[in-house]
């Protein structure tokens, strides 16, 4: 999640008048111009915070809606299919999520056998 800052808003630095409204170093109570000009930048503050919420939660929903579709999509397949694009269906779901440690290695699972170097029993007994 983002998190919001006070640079990432148009918000003057606080300057002498703002400071001096401050009742527990001026020793005052703030005025309604200075009350007001507080909340206003208050309720700025809130709105963009709350923005910023509402934008996290819509864009953490579609992704899920968008993982969730590829997921059926890929289930719906047939075996042959997912064999054909590299996948198994206990790998879907990590193939949704982007995990590639799942991935299956280049390197074929039996080790290729050359057949011409192989004798068979029978031509060992002629050869005798």
């Amino acid at each position: 999640m983002n998190m919001i800052h006070n640079q990432d808003f148009d918000i003057p630095p606080a300057d002498a008048s703002t400071l001096a409204g401050n009742t527990i170093i001026a020793g005052r109570q703030p005025t309604d111009e200075e009350i007001a000009a507080f909340r206003a930048q208050a309720h700025r503050l809130r709105a963009a915070y709350f923005g910023q919420a509402v934008r996290n939660l819509w864009s953490a929903f579609t992704h899920r809606v968008k993982a969730a579709r590829a997921r059926n999509q890929l289930a719906a397949l047939p075996d042959y299919i997912l064999r054909d694009i590299g996948l198994s269906r206990a790998e879907i779901p990590a193939a949704v999520a982007g995990d590639r440690s799942l991935r299956r290695h280049s390197e074929p699972a039996v080790a290729a056998v050359d057949l011409a170097s192989t004798t068979k029993p029978a031509e060992e007994k002629l050869a005798a």
